[in-house]
């Protein structure tokens, strides 16, 4: 399973249930141009992460988190402050 999906994270139960409030509560406003895919999250509480598809360009540099390429042109976003910008190239 790790050599398939090795940023899988390693959560007990209790870790989950915490992480699955967290997303729950998160408000995502998205503001795209050609240049920048910005995100504002609300109810943000110390890190949150969400998958993340660029039909469009590749992502370039990012400010307020850390992009991990899955597949294709899937990604999966760690949110590390409650704005975060990804240059779009």
């Amino acid at each position: 399973l790790y050599t398939s999906a090795p940023c899988l994270r390693n959560l007990t139960a209790s870790e989950l249930s915490g992480a699955i409030q967290r997303y729950g509560a998160l408000v995502i406003d998205k503001d795209i141009s050609d240049q920048e895919l910005s995100l504002k999250l609300d109810n943000f509480y110390d890190e949150a992460y969400i998958m993340i598809r660029m039909n469009e360009g590749t992502p370039g540099n990012i400010e307020g988190g850390e992009l991990t390429h899955i597949t294709g042109n899937l990604y999966l976003l760690r949110a590390k402050e409650k704005s975060v910008k990804i240059e779009i190239r």
